[in-house]
């Protein structure tokens, strides 16, 4: 965002780092108002948040297969 001030435009900074202009205006709007620092934690703080959906469907997947084994008749 901050090369896009200093940037004439925002076709030359889209060539430039090989991104399209829908996705400029979506981080534009997404992180605007965000600092670097900030950015970053958010960052961090989705990847934590994928690796813990992760667990909780691999957790559930692994109590589900209990639950059928344990309610076959033997």
């Amino acid at each position: 965002m901050q090369e896009a001030d200093q940037t004439n435009t925002i076709e030359e900074l889209c060539r430039k780092n090989n991104i399209s202009k829908t996705t400029f205006y979506a981080w534009k709007k997404k992180y605007r108002d965000m600092s670097s620092v900030e950015i970053r934690k958010l960052k961090l703080l989705e990847k934590e948040n994928r690796q813990l959906k992760k667990i909780v469907a691999e957790l559930t997947l692994a109590k589900e297969a209990m639950k059928d084994a344990l309610s076959k008749k033997w």
